[in-house]
């Protein structure tokens, strides 16, 4: 029923867009406003109807709502060629989102307004600094802590689930960026670095009230992260990131959460191939690099399974590992 309503959900959308699109240029002004409204009303009020019988398919037509909603905003600026500051429309969407949250309490609209308002703030952040680059990315790492932060060891709601998993998968990918952004900014002041990662913390805090302090000390690293990447010093950045790993997966431990141990595995297997393909293998003949990179894939990835596997089971078990 998951898989049916998801997918249901996807193709409705896809088929109003590609009706909206090959009829948009058809229509008058006055038309085209009355067939967004139209779509946007009617994943809400179809949803309205459907919320006392069939509560997993009124979610997906709310869901379907506030996505459209993003759509409703920019065709209205289009159609009475609005030209206003363009992170206003993000915010608008967002301040939507936040009112799903408020009247319909379901994950979907937690995740649209978990990714809608860093969205906003990156917006603004771009328009109003010089080089935003590596404070966005400090940003939402930050915030990837604190929504991995939201889950509990058990008892958990299915916002908290939604944040966790937003989380765990932006924090790889924003680890990554952060080091790419070094060569191609200007000189960034220490309150700019700082900002974002007590934005991240903060959050922490709010989500987790009885267990704030490890995403402040996450946020604390992810700025220390920062700072030592801009030195330079590849060696520092590559033992404070496999540092990090090593914290991720110490405090999948404590808190009981194999994602957790999950994510810090793979964030140390990534820093240990960033590592060899930037410091070893220019350094070797290149059939000896092909060679040692098989024998690390091989006997270090079946050293880490065989680890990962350990620690879940502790976890699993009902032992925190610390």
């Amino acid at each position: 029923m998951v898989v049916a309503l998801s997918l249901g959900g996807v193709l409705l959308g896809a088929g109003v867009l590609l009706f909206v699109n090959a009829h948009w240029e058809e229509l008058g002004p006055g038309a085209r406003l009355a067939l967004v409204l139209a779509a946007l009303g009617g994943f809400h009020v179809g949803g309205a109807f459907t919320s006392a019988n069939f509560p997993g398919l009124a979610t997906t037509l709310h869901a379907l709502g506030t996505v459209a909603l993003g759509g409703a905003i920019a065709m209205t600026g289009q159609i009475f060629h609005i030209e206003e500051h363009w992170p206003n429309a993000i915010l608008l969407w967002a301040v939507g989102a936040a009112a799903g949250v408020l009247l319909l309490r379901t994950w979907p609209q937690v995740a649209a307004l978990a990714l809608l308002a860093p969205a906003w703030v990156v917006a603004e952040m771009s328009e109003r600094l010089p080089s935003p680059g590596v404070a966005s990315a400090l940003l939402l790492l930050s915030l990837s802590f604190a929504y991995m932060s939201a889950a509990k060891p058990e008892g958990n709601r299915t916002w908290r689930v939604c944040l966790n998993v937003i989380g765990s998968v932006a924090v790889l990918v924003c680890a990554v960026i952060v080091p790419l952004l070094y060569n191609s900014r200007t000189e960034v002041t220490a309150g700019r670095l700082i900002l974002p990662a007590a934005a991240g913390a903060m959050l922490g805090f709010l989500l987790r009230r009885e267990l704030w302090w490890p995403a402040a000390v996450a946020a604390i690293w992810a700025l220390l992260y920062t700072v030592i990447g801009e030195t330079r010093h590849e060696l520092l950045l590559y033992g404070w990131a496999g540092l990090g790993a090593v914290g991720m997966v110490a405090w999948g431990l404590f808190d009981r959460r194999v994602e957790r141990i999950n994510v810090g595995m793979a964030g140390f297997g990534l820093t240990v191939l960033f590592f060899y393909f930037s410091n070893v293998l220019t350094a070797l003949d290149r059939s000896f690099a092909l060679i040692l990179l098989g024998i690390l894939f091989l006997a270090g990835g079946w050293g880490m399974e065989k680890l990962r596997r350990r620690l879940v089971a502790s976890v699993r078990d009902g032992r925190s590992g610390l």
